[in-house]
């Protein structure tokens, strides 16, 4: 897992030298489980006296009270423990003030106090008003931040806090109306949750107008009514991901056509480019072998050939119809995607589907497919190649 993650970006592939794959679920397992063990050394390693009074961490996040002038003494600590794999950096508090996740923690005596933290660099910038997204999604928006606030600030910082929510949704095209009723809803006492009923489920492309219709007349007829986001502007008119050829992507049915109109068909988990240079290897093979029997061949250094040219010929030959083909026939040889299948077992029906409805080289029909499939397929030529060499 660790040794083979590799991506592709800007045409190119790169591999990741250290740590879990970048978007693995197990990731953050992982993460979590390495940190837990770092703790358990630090701790149990550490000098008494450098030891925080509190140490609390989420992730690697970590809020830490310490004896005074020890704390960077137990930051050396931890960055001594895994040098390679991770380092601490550290934020002390300025007048009292600490900020913690999106929590600011104000020491105030023997007291401490949370509101909401924002960076110097927030722009106050949400969902705007305008934007084509359900009314629940923008009211979403706003009780999501209400209870935030909530959750996060001491009762003298929530009416500055919900002050603030108020501004910024207006500021972001939010009618008056549906902030202060967003705000309302969020800050009333909990209703208990009575499950309802399991009902169909209906997910459908937002609308603006029309989708609120839809999910009122749901209701009425025992439906759940969901939105999903429709094709955006820019999911239209711009993909940054980068497309691999045909030949380059894994799972493939493919052709191999010479100019003489004999045809191959195969299929590989691999890529076409990988597996046509091992047919191409095959058939080098062959043909080193022959020139060797006709006494043509370069003298190599190094160990002799298990095989004698004979032998080696026949190994060739047996290992591909393509090597038998070339054998006897001079043709260039041109090699093509039928269709892509990453599934195994449908890529091997598929291939024979296409070995049963061509005329190819091949030695066997592939896998055995119901005569059923068969006689549809051969009716409606539905698995013909029309690949040429001009």
């Amino acid at each position: 897992m660790k040794e083979a993650n590799y991506f592709r970006f800007g045409e190119q592939c790169f591999m990741q030298n250290s740590g879990a794959p970048m978007g693995s679920s197990l990731s953050p397992v992982l993460a979590e489980v390495f940190m837990e063990h770092l703790e358990e050394i630090a701790f149990s390693t550490a000098n008494e006296s450098i030891v925080p009074v509190l140490f609390k961490r989420y992730v690697d996040d970590v809020f830490a009270i310490t004896k005074s002038g020890e704390d960077e003494a137990f930051l050396n600590h931890l960055n001594s423990l895994f040098p390679a794999c991770i380092s601490f950096t550290i934020e002390k508090e300025e007048d009292g003030r600490l900020p913690f996740l999106d929590a600011l923690i104000i020491k105030e005596g023997d007291r401490l106090k949370t509101t909401v933290y924002r960076k110097p660099t927030h722009s106050d910038r949400y969902l705007h008003f305008s934007s084509h997204h359900p009314r629940s999604v923008m009211r979403g928006v706003i009780s999501g931040m209400v209870e935030r606030a909530r959750a996060i600030c001491d009762e003298e910082f929530l009416a500055k806090e919900l002050g603030h929510i108020k501004t910024t949704f207006f500021s972001n095209g939010y009618p008056a109306a549906l902030i202060s009723s967003a705000t309302t809803h969020a800050t009333a006492r909990p209703e208990e949750h009575v499950p309802s009923p399991t009902a169909p489920l209906l997910i459908l492309p937002y609308y603006n107008g029309l989708g609120e219709k839809i999910k009122r007349m749901g209701r009425t007829v025992g439906f759940q009514v969901y939105f999903k986001s429709a094709a955006s502007v820019r999911s239209i008119v711009r993909n940054d991901k980068v497309r691999m050829a045909p030949n380059e992507k894994p799972g493939v049915i493919y052709e191999i056509l010479c100019t003489c109109s004999a045809s191959y068909i195969g299929e590989t988990g691999n890529s076409l480019s990988h597996r046509y240079e091992q047919h191409l290897n095959c058939l080098n093979r062959y043909k080193n072998a022959l020139d060797d029997q006709r006494g043509l061949g370069i003298k190599r250094r190094g160990r002799p050939r298990k095989l004698q040219p004979n032998e080696a010929m026949d190994e060739a030959i047996k290992a591909s119809a393509i090597v038998e083909h070339a054998s006897r026939c001079d043709g260039q040889l041109y090699p093509n995607v039928i269709a892509n299948e990453p599934d195994f077992r449908l890529r091997k029906i598929k291939e024979a589907l296409y070995i049963r409805h061509n005329v190819v080289i091949n030695r066997d029909k592939g896998t055995e497919v119901s005569d059923t499939w068969t006689n549809l397929i051969m009716r409606n030529r539905l698995c013909s190649t029309t690949t040429t060499t001009d």
